[in-house]
């Protein structure tokens, strides 16, 4: 019997499942390939960045490198007198109140202190500042330091002269006898327009004191040395320690040099130092004489010292343009016109009751250039005080930065 028949596909319809089938494959097929290449795109990507990133890393602009130097400044200490239109002695003052330049250019403050005798200051009235505030106990009291320095030009002798020195020396005396403290110390030297000769060392015994400065103002100093000028010197304070002040030219020296070597001495004497000149006569500032006689280096060997000249004139009564320059160059005062020695000597007396100590910082010499003389200018915030002090201070010499010693 014959089988049943099964219906036929047409070859049309074999064609068409055999294209379904290879459409499939083939849509498949792209589907895995699209798949792969997806996950490869994606570790491609990573594989790009972490290269790139080095790359990226090189172009960031690198942060700036900061150099540093170290300024080596040293600590100068400057001893100031600030007072009033009436002469007295201004206290309350900080660091904040001054006002300090080193060759034009500002240098700070770092300290302020006031040095004074408790007595001289209820004696001389002082006077606090703008604020009204009254300053605190002196930080320091130390005697003060005097030198009576009579100079009796040479040539032709003069009756007036012969007058005023041996009354000047009077004057001296009795203000060191009524206006100064008995801690006080004073020397005498005489500069006969030839050389420099101490009359008496720095003393506290105003008897020897009187005998020295009477012949001192007359001239008449022996060519030895006396005992009472070698004996042991009182605290320290001594002008003879000072080898070879009383060696000058044979021929003789100006009053400039011997002023220099005066100041050299007295730098071996802590503290400020007053210079009474009586009977000097400096040349005019600028003049061929005033620079033929090196009277610039007078003016620095005395500030670089701390030594401030009081100008008292004994022979006239008109200013004196050298002598005016020499006391405010050195934060001293120069007098003139008046009638006897009492009150100039009183006024010195009265503004050296006290004064401030000033420490500032100074850039210190890192080479040859950096040292020698510098300028120095103080004024305080309060232009109606008057403040002085001496007008430079010499740079020491150069350090090597190896073994800490100077450089030459």
């Amino acid at each position: 019997m014959p089988s049943p028949l099964r219906p036929r596909r047409s070859l049309l319809s074999i064609s068409r499942s055999s294209a379904s089938k290879a459409q499939g494959l083939e849509f498949r097929s792209c589907e895995l390939r699209a798949r792969g290449l997806r996950s490869n795109g994606s570790w491609l990507l990573v594989c790009f960045v972490l290269l790139a990133l080095p790359m990226l890393a090189s172009e960031v602009p690198a942060q700036e490198e900061r150099f540093t130097a170290t300024v080596e400044v040293q600590e100068v200490l400057l001893d100031v007198l600030v007072t009033d239109d009436q002469g007295n002695v201004v206290l309350g003052l900080g660091p904040q109140d001054f006002v300090v330049e080193a060759d034009g250019e500002p240098v700070p403050v770092r300290s302020v202190s006031f040095t004074a005798h408790r007595q001289l200051l209820a004696l001389s009235s002082p006077s606090s500042n703008s604020s009204g505030k009254s300053s605190a106990a002196p930080a320091e009291e130390l005697p003060r330091l005097f030198t009576l320095a009579f100079i009796r030009p040479s040539g032709a002798r003069d009756p007036q002269r012969a007058i005023r020195f041996p009354l000047a020396g009077e004057r001296g005396f009795r203000w060191a006898i009524e206006d100064l403290l008995p801690d006080d110390r004073i020397a005498a030297v005489s500069f006969d327009g030839l050389r420099l000769r101490i009359a008496h060392d720095f003393t506290t015994d105003r008897r020897r004191l009187g005998d020295a400065l009477y012949l001192a103002a007359l001239g008449q100093l022996p060519d030895h040395r006396w005992p009472s000028r070698t004996e042991a010197p009182e605290a320290g304070v001594s002008l003879a320690a000072h080898h070879g002040l009383e060696t000058a030219d044979p021929q003789g020296e100006t009053l400039g040099a011997a002023l220099g070597r005066l100041a050299e001495a007295l730098g071996g004497v802590a503290g400020r130092k007053n210079l009474v000149l009586l009977g000097a006569e400096p040349p005019r500032p600028g003049s061929l004489r005033w620079q033929e006689e090196d009277w610039d280096l007078t003016v620095e060997a005395l500030n670089a010292h701390n030594v401030a000249v009081y100008g008292l004139p004994v022979q006239r009564r008109g200013r004196s343009a050298g002598l005016d320059h020499l006391a405010a160059a050195t934060g001293g005062w120069s007098f003139y016109r008046f009638d006897d020695l009492d009150g100039p000597l009183r006024q010195i007396a009265r503004e050296t009751s006290g004064y401030y100590l000033l420490s500032i910082e100074a850039p210190a010499a890192t080479s040859e250039d950096d040292e020698g003389y510098r300028q120095l200018r103080v004024s305080t915030v309060q232009p109606q005080l008057n403040a002085r002090s001496r007008g430079g201070f010499r740079n020491p010499p150069a350090k090597d930065p190896a073994s800490g010693n100077e450089a030459r």
